[in-house]
């Protein structure tokens, strides 16, 4: 008596058989990359001003005064 249960009989998939799936048999795989119409400049120009200004915040506080003796 086996420890554990035996498991279905599941038939292949076409295609499987013959080594070529079924599915992938008519497809064309696109020459280029697609284009979705965004620009990137205002998007790093955003980020680039953002970092500029957290810069700006975190060295604010820590710049040191000169002392008047």
């Amino acid at each position: 008596m086996p420890s554990s249960p035996l498991l279905p009989q599941i038939p292949s998939a076409p295609g499987v058989a013959s080594g070529k799936p079924a599915a992938a048999a008519g497809f064309a795989a696109p020459k280029g990359l697609p284009f979705n119409g965004g620009d990137a400049l205002p998007l790093v120009a955003r980020d680039l001003t953002a970092i500029a200004a957290g810069s700006a915040a975190v060295a604010a506080p820590r710049r040191r005064h000169a002392r008047d003796s």
